[in-house]
């Protein structure tokens, strides 16, 4: 018998956690932040000498999920498995996973954040991480294993997760898109989706649908890579003597990989601003999959940051600056410039890009209007919305079904009201209203 236990992530966006019984063995599917609950307990609470991050405190705050939901089965747990690199999938890791007793498997990149995360954090994980080879099936147990088939996303490495179990597959696709035009990395390993549904064995898949709404296919990020090149090198002559500084996801390295490309173009010297961006970066090239620091700067240390400024304040046309702050983050390095932490000057003509959109969420919303109203009064240019999404949305989600032909579908990574296009989806491409089930956070699926 098959359990699916909704953990987190079916109430709100974040805080992904999915529990999967198999008889008297567990597996669970990432543990993730609330970010919004993260970032507002963490900023308040900046100035007291100690931050409480026990499980206790983060689980009462919504932070992380609620692992006494399933007290029963945390002994049971036999793999953890993270399929990415975003911290609303992996951050609550250091204050969750030493509950089961277990190991995490993941991608090599998603390790070395971790790593680098616990290491930055002084966070001790007594649980190992083992980094498993992609597009390969690895044993967790004598009845189950773990597959990590490689889909492509906003952050390398990212993996469809499937669990092999003596009564079918359960297939777990939180985060996806299906880009068949990656800046980085590969495509999807489309012939083994394509496989396993001519298998005829999955019993169950869980979509992600944060873009069930809307009805195209998510654009590629080729796409995000043409509209950087025109907002960075068509105005080149008018942009010669002022700052270039954008700012986007951290995590996102095939979108800092474009940006670092087009500064050379300008032959200017690139920098890199802030502790996320250190962190992503260090993992990428840790595991070999970019050099950025052969050819530019990382900085994220306060001291060396405000030199840094001083340096490109006199000759700003040399320079292009990729920082923190895309959310109007208050500790971000964006923030700080405008907040007059960072002694930094925007003057006419000087170029701000937002390579990202506004995360939908009220602490976003009103953080990004705060840090653009101080913007504006410093009279740059700024340019807001050059990205494209790393979530597949219909058209994605229609191609994913018709490739593994599951028998049960689990719209999730987002509450009810925004999945609930799945359910016509479902209905457009011939499955009964009881095989596609909205779920919420403490519901489960059994499949005899």
């Amino acid at each position: 018998m098959i359990e699916i236990y909704c953990v987190g992530g079916f109430n709100e966006v974040g805080k992904n956690c999915v529990a999967v019984k198999v008889d008297d063995e567990v597996v669970i599917f990432d543990m993730g932040l609330q970010m919004d609950k993260y970032i507002r307990y963490t900023e308040e609470e900046r100035e007291t000498e100690i931050i409480d991050l026990s499980s206790k405190k983060l689980t009462e705050l919504g932070i992380v999920p609620d692992l006494n939901t399933i007290r029963p089965w945390l002994s049971k747990v036999v793999a953890i498995v993270p399929t990415h690199a975003h911290l609303d999938h992996m951050g609550a890791l250091p204050f969750l996973a030493d509950k089961c007793q277990s190991k995490v498997f993941c991608t090599p990149y998603t390790k070395a954040v971790i790593d680098i995360i616990n290491s930055d954090n002084n966070f001790h994980m007594e649980t190992p991480i083992l980094a498993i080879e992609q597009n390969k099936p690895y044993a967790i147990s004598e009845r189950l294993s773990i597959e990590l088939v490689n889909v492509t996303h906003s952050v390398p490495q990212s993996a469809i997760a499937v669990l092999h179990t003596p009564y079918g597959q359960i297939v777990y696709t939180n985060d996806f898109k299906l880009d068949d035009e990656p800046v980085l990395g590969k495509v999807t390993n489309y012939a083994r989706l394509e496989a396993l549904g001519n298998q005829g064995k999955v019993r169950c898949l869980l979509l992600d649908s944060i873009n069930a709404e809307h009805d195209e296919q998510t654009p590629s990020e080729a796409t995000a890579r043409a509209m950087l090149k025109e907002v960075l090198l068509e105005d080149e002559k008018s942009d010669r003597n002022k700052v270039i500084m954008v700012t986007t996801f951290s995590s996102h390295i095939a979108r800092l990989k474009t940006i670092m490309e087009f500064g050379r173009k300008l032959h200017r010297e690139v920098v890199f601003i802030g502790r996320s961006l250190r962190r992503y970066i260090a993992a990428a090239e840790q595991i070999g999959l970019v050099q950025f620091q052969q050819e530019s700067r990382v900085l994220s240390f306060k001291n060396k940051i405000q030199k840094m400024f001083k340096k490109i304040e006199k000759d700003k046309g040399k320079y292009l600056v990729i920082c923190t702050g895309h959310q109007g983050e208050p500790q971000s390095v964006l923030s700080k410039i405008v907040d007059g932490i960072y002694k930094f000057r925007f003057e006419k003509g000087d170029k701000i890009i937002f390579s990202c959109r506004t995360i939908p969420a009220p602490v976003n919303i009103k953080n990004r209007e705060v840090l653009e109203k101080k913007l504006k009064k410093t009279k740059a240019v700024i340019i807001k919305d050059i990205h494209v999404s790393g979530h597949g949305s219909k058209h994605d989600q229609k191609r994913l079904i018709e490739l593994l032909r599951p028998h049960y579908i689990i719209p999730s990574h987002a509450p009810e009201k925004m999945v609930k296009p799945v359910e016509a989806l479902g209905r457009e491409m011939g499955y009964k209203p009881e095989q596609v089930r909205l779920m919420k956070d403490g519901k489960s699926l059994v499949i005899e």
